[in-house]
């Protein structure tokens, strides 16, 4: 497998293909739910807010694609007169008709309500402050997250109905989905009536392959109040081969290098090693190099990251981790994160630095969150050597990696050394 991949990479210019589109989905079809979801969509224009049910003879989300854990909670809240819906990431795929293994909720209930309905209920600190639910069966987590009041950092901004701000949650679905990141992660589904709800024009966004935040107006606050969006935004561009609005492209350009340095460690440890598997690893890596961000994830990179020559290594990089990835294996994040760094390595060794690889990884851990066994990990990672030939590389490599879990992601260090497409950079 490795050297028929290893060929094919040679052969092919990692830089002239374009990015994989993500069909919109056979719901699409119809043309009474088309002209739903353009009449909402310039609701949401005119008003800022939609209010279109789809019904469920439109849509292909069902109660049975839906776990029975998360039916046992939905009814729970139903029972108790309280709203229950299916939101986020589960909804947006169920409609492109995918299976979905991890399903969150929204609802009118308080975390005091939640608590005496479901004892066993944690919760966990969220970005703005408060706290989500979250109930533990065997392997499967369940979010439930209530219904909050809109922030007092959004007072004054348009095309928001009034609110109470004396008042902590709410009933409002229009003011939870402002809240989200992305308007194609802002659908709903009522667990009880089966209503497909779409309040800030998500479907629209979802039909036409646009990545747009759901307070269209004022895009510059939405990343200030929560910065992490850049990151999500860009990846989930990659992910589907969805084009952001010029609105929010052009936010991003401008207040991408003040706000990125900003997110706390333990979120980008939840957003950025995302972009290294899937298969979009290459378009991720393009678009965090495109806007400029690259060298404040990878801080060592900051000397080198615009270069003509590190864009092309990187994308090589994640081409091949890509292909891996297409041939059913799952590089570990983290060695997609050594590979794009191994440049600064020897960078900084042909300056005189005496373990460069100590000077990159204690950079890196000011940015990103990992416990110490990551850190040892992608320490030794980093430290591996020039292969002199294939055998020697196949020595060093099962020396650092050679644990079973390791296996899968070999590939891409045999690729990257076949190629040494960084050499370069011991040269400078």
């Amino acid at each position: 497998m490795i050297l028929s991949r290893l060929l094919f990479y040679k052969s092919e210019d990692p830089t002239s293909y374009l990015p994989r589109r993500k069909p919109a989905g056979p719901m699409f079809q119809n043309p009474e739910l088309n002209r739903m979801v353009d009449e909402n969509y310039e609701q949401v224009l005119q008003t800022g807010e939609g209010k279109v049910l789809i019904p469920d003879r439109l849509h292909p989300i069902t109660l049975d694609k839906i776990s029975e854990n998360g039916k046992k909670v939905a009814n729970i809240l139903i029972r108790n007169g309280f709203k229950a819906y299916l939101c986020g990431g589960a909804v947006r795929d169920l409609l492109w008709e995918e299976q979905v293994n991890d399903f969150d909720f929204v609802t009118n209930a308080s975390n005091d309500d939640m608590l005496r309905l479901f004892p066993d209920m944690l919760f966990h600190s969220i970005p703005n402050g408060h706290e989500f639910g979250y109930l533990v069966y065997g392997e499967e987590i369940i979010d439930v997250a209530a219904l909050l009041n809109l922030p007092a950092s959004f007072y004054g901004l348009s095309k928001v109905p009034d609110f109470d701000p004396t008042q902590l949650y709410s009933d409002s679905i229009l003011f939870g989905a402002m809240q989200r990141d992305l308007t194609i992660n802002c659908l709903l589904y009522d667990m009880e009536t089966g209503e497909l709800v779409d309040p800030v024009g998500g479907l629209y966004d979802l039909r036409e392959g646009i990545i747009s935040v759901p307070m269209r107006d004022h895009v510059e606050a939405v990343l200030r109040n929560d910065p992490r969006i850049i990151l999500r935004a860009l990846r989930f561009k990659a992910r589907f081969g969805f084009e952001l609005t010029k609105e929010l492209s052009d936010e991003i350009l401008k207040l991408g290098p003040e706000l990125v340095p900003r997110i706390a460690p333990d979120l980008v440890y939840l957003n950025l090693p995302a972009f290294f598997f899937g298969g979009f690893a290459a378009d991720g890596v393009r678009a965090l190099l495109d806007y400029g961000l690259m060298r404040y994830m990878f801080p060592s990179l900051e000397d080198i990251a615009d270069s003509t020559d590190y864009r092309e290594y990187a994308i090589k990089t994640c081409r091949a981790v890509d292909w891996i990835f297409d041939e059913g294996t799952r590089g570990l994040p983290l060695l997609a994160m050594a590979a794009l760094l191994w440049p600064a390595v020897s960078h900084l060794q042909a300056q005189g630095e005496k373990n460069p690889a100590e000077k990159v990884l204690e950079a890196e851990r000011k940015v990103i969150e990992i416990n110490k066994d990551e850190a040892a990990f992608l320490y030794a990672a980093l430290q591996i050597d020039h292969a002199k030939d294939k055998e020697d590389l196949h020595e060093q490599i099962m020396t650092v990696f050679g644990g079973d879990s390791f296996q899968d992601a070999l590939g891409m260090l045999q690729i990257h050394y076949w190629m040494k497409p960084y050499e370069v950079w011991g040269n400078e």
